[in-house]
C-alpha cells in the first residue's frame, strides 16, 4: 500500500491545480469540480538512450524516444483509475478526488493560491497522513504552471521544478523504490546501500543535465 500510495501520489501530482487570479473583483472560473482527461507529457534529450547502472546488481536502459510512449501508455491506463479530478470551492480550498487500491472513493484536501501563471498548493497534512498510515513524504508546498482555454484546463511541472522537487524527496523515493529493483537489498550492508544510493543521485543529476525539455502533468475538464 505504502509503494503504491507514493507512486500514485507522485504521479498525479498536477492534483491540486488551478484558479484564475488574485483579483478579488474578478470571477473565479475554476469553481466546482473538474474531471480528470488525460495525462500531459513532454520530453526531449540529449542523448539516444537513458541509463542508470547499480553496479553489478542492475542496469536499467531505456531509448530516449520511447520514454514518452511508455510514460503515457502506462498513465493513461493507470492514473484515471486512481485520479478522478479536482473540486474547488471559493474560500482558497480544493479536494483532489480519487479512488483508492480496493475501488474506494477518498479525498485529498488542500489550500491554494494564484497568480497569473502559478498556482501555489499546500496539501492538508491530516489528510495525507490518514490516506498513508502515516507513511507519506513531508511534501512542501506545489506549485504548477496552469493554462485554461475554456472548459480545458491545462496544469504541469517544468524541467527545473521537478528537478528541486526530487532532489528534496531522493532519500525518501529511493529507499522505495531500490528495494522494489534490486532483490534482497533491505538485507544488504548500510555501506553498500549507501554506494548504491549515492551513484543512483549522481546519475539522476546527470540525467536531468542532459534533458532538454521536460513538462509532466494533467489536462483537466469542466463541462457543467
Amino acid at each position: 500500500m505504502k509503494k503504491f500510495f507514493l507512486f500514485s501520489l507522485l504521479s498525479m501530482l498536477a492534483v491540486a491545480l488551478c484558479a484564475c487570479s488574485d483579483n478579488e473583483d474578478e470571477p473565479n472560473s475554476l469553481l466546482g469540480t473538474w474531471q480528470y482527461e488525460q495525462p500531459h507529457f513532454e520530453f526531449e534529450y540529449a542523448q539516444d538512450s537513458i541509463v542508470i547502472s547499480m553496479g553489478q546488481y542492475r542496469k536499467m536502459s531505456i531509448a530516449a524516444k520511447d520514454l514518452k510512449t511508455m510514460f503515457l501508455s502506462m498513465a493513461k491506463e493507470k492514473m484515471g483509475d486512481y485520479f478522478k479530478g479536482v473540486t474547488f470551492s471559493d474560500n482558497n480550498t480544493l479536494k483532489v478526488n480519487m479512488s483508492l487500491q480496493n475501488g474506494t472513493p477518498a479525498t485529498l484536501g488542500a489550500t491554494y493560491k494564484v497568480d497569473e501563471r502559478y498556482i501555489e498548493v499546500a496539501l492538508n497534512s491530516a489528510d495525507l497522513a490518514q490516506l498513508t498510515g502515516g507513511i507519506a513524504p513531508d511534501i512542501p508546498k506545489i506549485s504548477f504552471i496552469y493554462q485554461q482555454k475554456g472548459d480545458e484546463l491545462l496544469m504541469y511541472f517544468d524541467k527545473t521544478y521537478l528537478k528541486n522537487m526530487i532532489a528534496m524527496m531522493q532519500d525518501q523515493l529511493l529507499s522505495i523504490l531500490l528495494p522494489s529493483i534490486i532483490e534482497g537489498f533491505d538485507q544488504f550492508p548500510d555501506t553498500m546501500k549507501q554506494i548504491i544510493s549515492g551513484s543512483v543521485k549522481e546519475q539522476i543529476a546527470t540525467i536531468f543535465d542532459n534533458t532538454l525539455k521536460l513538462e509532466l502533468g494533467f489536462t483537466l475538464s469542466n463541462h457543467n
